[in-house]
């Protein structure tokens, strides 16, 4: 099966002139969007001087590699990326038909206090449209949290901050231009593309999601929305689990993926074929299961009861001291027994769903240590009493 690396050992020479910008592109502009380019390529708001630098791609990669090399700190953006992300770096600094898009326009604003986790990119090829790129989250759990406030907010901070964002990056060039993210970034573009100005609404030529969550029914009712959405290019793995999240109006297109369960959120486990991803025909039994799964359960509480149930899970990752995904694998037994501990105090339903939810995490962190929370989880019933 060919992977991304395969693509641009492939099509690297080949430059957006040469052949036309396309999906794989579109993935790589979304991948680069997590590297963390302070002091590296120029903001966006405020100084004009700061508002006209710009770097290469080449220029930036060699630059934050220097880094890398020596503090290591640069690149810890997601743990699903892991050593790849460094590697695409080193090779795609030395293709041609990258290596020369220049970069323009970086934000990262964390805020804690009112759970926002932003960012974003424009990329400017030689030839062809730009393209701005929204991350996705980090592992931060924060960034987490805000995902997971869309289940009962009608708009998080960093969907407000996208369409501020869209609004100002659109000024730095003229004509067409392509937007698009990874996880959550994909959600924000789709968001940022229906709450934006109607002048820079006509401009996007595309909406890439790539395996991010879909919008609320009160958006997908939208007059904006519905003139979007012929735009929105939605690709999903077959065992999709955030990308089913919410309502997909658009037709998404589902791309094989050599990972399992939720490890497929990763894009370097996507195959390609050519200058496309290798499509498949439906997802499977499992995404489906767990899409009804996720709906039922939403469709069962009220938006109060959502948030409470987000607002629990959340304090006990700061009872227990847990900042970040991968704070769970420090110690991985001290960090369950912590977690059974502070859910007791929660009603039974909560503690169940938490329970469930904690299970699910361990689950992406390693196979083997869910069975070990499972049964750990187990006991704690049977020795406690329910309130």
């Amino acid at each position: 099966m060919a992977s991304l690396f395969d693509y641009l050992a492939w099509r690297g020479d080949l430059r957006f002139s040469a052949a036309p910008f396309n999906p794989v592109d579109n993935i790589l502009f979304s991948i680069l969007s997590y590297c963390l380019w302070e002091g590296i390529v120029g903001g966006i708001g405020g100084d004009d001087n700061e508002t006209r630098s710009t770097v290469t791609i080449g220029e930036a990669a060699t630059v934050l590699l220097g880094e890398i090399a020596e503090k290591r700190k640069r690149l810890n953006m997601t743990f699903i990326f892991k050593e790849n992300l460094r590697h695409l770096l080193e090779v795609i600094r030395d293709a041609p038909r990258f290596a020369d898009t220049r970069l323009r326009a970086y934000v990262n604003h964390f805020d804690k206090k009112i759970e926002k986790q932003f960012s974003a990119i424009t990329f400017i090829p030689e030839a062809g449209d730009p393209y701005i790129a929204f991350r996705g989250t980090d592992d931060s759990i924060i960034g987490w949290k805000e995902d997971f406030n869309m289940v009962f907010s009608e708009a998080i901070p960093a969907q407000r901050e996208a369409v501020d964002y869209l609004e100002k990056a659109a000024r730095l060039f003229r004509g067409t231009f392509n937007t698009g993210g990874h996880s959550k970034g994909g959600n924000l573009a789709v968001y940022a593309a229906t709450f934006c100005s109607k002048r820079v609404r006509k401009r996007i030529r595309n909406i890439y999601n790539n395996d991010g969550p879909g919008i609320t029914g009160s958006i997908a009712a939208r007059p904006e929305y519905a003139e979007i959405m012929p735009r929105i290019i939605t690709f999903i793995p077959q065992t999709s689990i955030v990308g089913l999240l919410f309502e997909h109006k658009d037709d998404y297109i589902v791309v094989e993926s050599t990972e399992k369960g939720i490890l497929q959120h990763n894009p370097f486990s996507w195959n390609v074929m050519r200058n496309d991803f290798r499509r498949l025909d439906s997802v499977t039994a499992e995404s489906r299961s767990i899409n009804e799964t996720l709906t039922h359960w939403l469709a069962g509480m009220d938006q109060k009861r959502r948030r409470h149930f987000i607002d629990a899970l959340f304090a006990v990752f700061k009872e227990t001291g847990v900042s970040s995904i991968d704070d769970l694998t420090a110690d991985r037994l001290k960090s369950a027994a912590n977690i059974i501990k502070a859910v007791q105090r929660y009603d039974k339903e909560t503690k169940e769903m938490l329970f469930s939810t904690f299970a699910s995490l361990f689950d992406i962190v390693s196979n083997r240590f869910r069975s070990i929370l499972k049964k750990s989880v187990k006991n704690a019933r049977l020795k406690l009493p329910l309130p």
